[in-house]
């Protein structure tokens, strides 16, 4: 009965999301090819289910473009010493976006609206030798010109088992 009820609550707290059209209209608009341009810095942090913290690092993300494909590549830098790469390669088509990076499962998808951008995606992560798979609802907001913040929850079996939360910001040249 217990797993039951977990199961209902689960999917009254996914459906309950936030919708992204919701922020049509919303200043300042996103602007995605002038903010994911240039040099970035990005600090964040990953807590678990329990919001306990567990991670913390810095990135190095470097933007640029050819045509509407974006790539960014970014260079993680955790407190504990590991580093970690990932590439983006992410297509730009209106307010859609799509995107593809070695460690993500398939495609990410998602959209623009406003000052807000919205994708999911599934993400392979190693612990402790094993490889795992969680869905991510990420969600980047537009603060100002310089500054984005990002939130994702990574899922599995459907439950909220983590959260990453990230501050990036354009450099200046």
């Amino acid at each position: 009965m217990r797993v039951i009820l977990i199961v209902i609550f689960s999917t009254l707290l996914v459906s309950c999301s936030t919708n992204i059209e919701e922020y049509q209209g919303s200043k300042p608009d996103f602007a995605f090819r002038s903010f994911f341009s240039g040099k970035l810095k990005a600090w964040g942090m990953v807590t678990d289910y329990s919001n306990k913290l567990t991670r913390r690092f810095t990135t190095d993300i470097i933007a640029s473009w050819d045509k509407d494909t974006l790539t960014l590549d970014e260079t993680f830098h955790y407190l504990d010493g590991k580093q970690q790469k990932r590439i983006w390669s992410i297509e730009l088509n209106g307010n859609e976006i799509s995107g593809r990076a070695g460690d993500v499962k398939g495609q990410a998808k998602g959209s623009i609206a406003g000052s807000v951008v919205n994708w999911h995606y599934l993400l392979n992560v190693p612990i402790n030798n094993k490889q795992w798979t969680f869905k991510v609802d990420d969600w980047l907001y537009r603060i100002d010109d310089d500054v984005v913040i990002n939130t994702s929850t990574l899922y599995k079996f459907g439950l909220p088992v983590g959260h990453v939360t990230l501050m990036l910001k354009k450099q200046k040249d």
